[in-house]
């Protein structure tokens, strides 16, 4: 592997992982706007939103990897979902994702993905795109 390839595919990584982290720089302020879960317990996904800045005009939600994708969209401010889910995933967590479309005012549009976690559980990390 070339030297210009080496140090792009290392940039990269640092990108993704800074992305990850929810770093996304000094003045950021992603991680501190949105609080969000996605939870298992007793055959119930609970997933949850909130803006604390009041900034978001559209959620849309989808939870891949169901026999059907479930899809549903919210207007503005946050919001809670309880979607049947008969029991754990043979393959784990990670393939169901959790994706939010957002429509934020000051911010643009963002799409955050994350996993559901067992109740009790630590959160996921949140993964974000612009």
């Amino acid at each position: 592997m070339s030297r210009r390839r080496a140090y792009a595919a290392a940039g990269a990584a640092v990108l993704v992982a800074a992305v990850a982290l929810g770093a996304a720089g000094p003045g950021d302020t992603i991680p501190d706007t949105f609080q969000i879960q996605a939870t298992y317990q007793d055959g119930h996904v609970t997933i949850s939103f909130a803006d604390a800045s009041g900034g978001t005009t559209r959620t849309v939600v989808e939870v891949l990897g169901m026999g059907e994708t479930f899809h549903r969209t919210y207007g503005a401010g946050g919001f809670e979902e309880r979607i049947p889910f008969p029991s754990p995933p043979r393959y784990g967590w990670g393939a169901h994702p959790v994706i939010f479309d957002i429509r934020h005012d000051t911010l643009g549009d963002l799409r955050i993905k994350t996993e559901i976690r067992d109740a009790g559980e630590p959160p996921a990390p949140l993964l974000l795109e612009r």
